[in-house]
């Protein structure tokens, strides 16, 4: 199995398991439709719904895109498209780009969702964005979400920076070998 089949394949499993996050979505978004509200809340309710077509579309994206992901997850050479058993120095880089997906596929719904609460939570007369951002409690949350943004966006730019990475922490404290040239 080449990696970019590997890669494949796993946008796919992602992309069940996206769907899987989007029925758990629905199910708040069809709270937030059957629960009592003002007259106005109209806007809440498409507001709920955003985090669900995020979730609906990068889904879409993993299932029917998934080789144009692969491609981009797995920077295929010559010397590697003709490996048929994988090992771990070529699965690790895929592994590494999966998991930034993963992150990114929980944190994208989450910002959007908490920056359509905080409009609902805070009225613009009465505050500015300034002064929400500025709450402590705010600025942890995007704080931590930020956080989880870089580390997946880090993960798929950096795969092979991260399997360096996970080389050198599996090797520490090793007795270093010689014997390279025999």
């Amino acid at each position: 199995m080449k990696r970019r089949e590997i890669a494949v394949l796993a946008c796919k499993l992602f992309s069940l398991y996206v769907a899987y996050r989007a029925l758990i979505v629905l199910a708040g978004v069809a709270m937030t439709l059957a629960s009592p509200k003002e007259q106005d809340a109209w806007l809440m309710d498409i507001a709920s719904g955003i985090p669900l077509l995020l979730l609906i579309l990068m889904g879409l994206i993993l299932w029917f895109k998934s080789d144009w992901v692969a491609t981009h997850l797995v920077l295929a050479t010559k010397a590697h498209e003709t490996d048929s058993a994988p090992n771990s120095g070529n699965l690790h880089p895929i592994a590494f780009s999966v998991l930034g997906v993963f992150v990114l596929t929980n944190v994208i719904p989450q910002v959007v969702g908490r920056g359509v609460s905080i409009h609902y939570e805070y009225p613009s007369p009465q505050y500015t964005l300034g002064e929400v951002l500025a709450l402590p409690a705010v600025m942890a949350e995007f704080a931590s979400l930020g956080t989880f943004l870089i580390m997946g966006v880090a993960l798929i730019l950096g795969a092979r920076g991260s399997v360096g990475f996970l080389r050198i922490v599996r090797t520490a404290g090793l007795p270093q070998r010689t014997d390279v040239g025999e």
